[in-house]
């Protein structure tokens, strides 16, 4: 028989009746932690992109599509837009090297530092999808950009009181910004 490990249940140990609401919000909060610690996940699901904002994000963002707009329209790139920076027209002949090393990079940063993060976080396949697209844009700035984030609701992941969350998982998404 297959076993699979999201299947097998997680004993826990502190199991006592609740006096009031309090207790058993702090119970099933415990419940959760331990149950996501046991499996190596974070107790949080993150459904959020966070987009480059910063200004070194935005930089490396237009340099990368400046040399994928240079690959095919060298002439507008070279000659009309960077024409007034002197050692920039060197650099043309190697745009396609440039770039495929570029490529390369975020992709080796995409897959050592982000993808272990969404992981963890257990982030949907359709938000990983938007956070790898980011990757290849800035490369290793998504991955800090996904800790600022976490560091940020750290801690103030499920608000109980809102009824109009659901209560299956702890989420924290762009809808319900805690």
């Amino acid at each position: 028989m297959v076993e699979f490990e999201i299947l097998k249940p997680v004993r826990y140990e502190n199991d006592k009746v609740c006096k009031n609401w309090g207790e058993v919000e702090s119970t099933v909060v415990d419940m959760c932690r331990k149950a996501a610690a046991s499996k190596h996940l974070s107790s949080i699901c993150l459904k959020k992109i966070v987009y480059p904002d910063g200004p070194l994000d935005l930089l490396l963002v237009l340099g990368v599509c400046l040399l994928f707009l240079a690959r095919y329209q060298p002439d507008f790139v070279y000659d009309t837009l960077l024409s007034k920076i002197p050692y920039v027209e060197k650099l043309r002949p190697w745009n396609t090297e440039m770039l495929i090393a570029t490529a390369i990079i975020h992709i080796i940063e995409m897959w050592v530092c982000l993808r272990p993060k969404l992981t963890y976080y257990r982030v949907p396949i359709d938000y990983q999808l938007e956070w790898y697209c980011c990757a290849m844009l800035d490369g290793y700035m998504s991955a800090n950009r996904l800790e600022r984030y976490v560091k940020h609701i750290k801690g103030r992941y499920f608000n109980f009181e809102d009824e109009t969350l659901s209560i299956e998982a702890p989420v924290v998404d762009s809808d319900s910004e805690l």
